[in-house]
């Protein structure tokens, strides 16, 4: 299997070796833009599979890039409004498309989730970790931007690579 091919955009050297430790064996760091322009002329250069950009630590917001089971994605820490809105924004997404909520398993569900009921429990303990999204009734003030919907519900689903409990 071939690597994906990453070229990271920031002007920090701090941040390429962080994403450079973050990143999976299987991602090759090609090369660092320091500027758009730079971007621009490594992007057409390197031809890389990703770009990551502004990545989201841990109560710093912003953006990120991150592996589905069929594309990458755009993804933000789901209790962040401003950094969600970011997706929507960049994607030219309607407001009223909600995103699917990306937890590690079962207890991270919990954290978004007013309950799990007994159905999404069984599905949860069946398919998790795997492609399936469980629709919840989303905790009061959590997660609001990315359900992006009149509807107090959030879809709850564990990306691939996730280490499940």
């Amino acid at each position: 299997m071939d690597r994906a091919r990453v070229l990271l955009a920031d002007d920090s050297d701090v941040f390429a070796s962080e994403i450079r430790e973050l990143l999976d064996p299987a991602y090759d760091v090609v090369g660092v833009a320091e500027s758009g322009e730079a971007l621009e002329a490594e992007f057409d250069r390197l031809a890389p599979d990703v770009v990551v950009t502004d990545i989201a630590m841990p109560g710093e917001g912003g953006l990120v890039a991150m592996p589905t089971e069929t594309v990458y994605g755009l993804a933000a820490r789901a209790d962040d409004d401003a950094a969600v809105a970011q997706i929507f924004a960049t994607k030219g997404r309607p407001a009223d498309h909600p995103l699917i909520v990306h937890v590690l398993g079962r207890a991270e569900a919990l954290a978004f989730a007013a309950e799990l009921s007994d159905a999404a429990e069984r599905l949860i303990a069946a398919f998790w970790p795997g492609p399936v999204t469980v629709i919840v009734r989303r905790a009061p003030g959590r997660a609001s931007a990315a359900a992006s919907t009149p509807r107090a519900a959030a879809a709850l689903r564990p990306p691939p690579w996730a280490d499940m409990e």
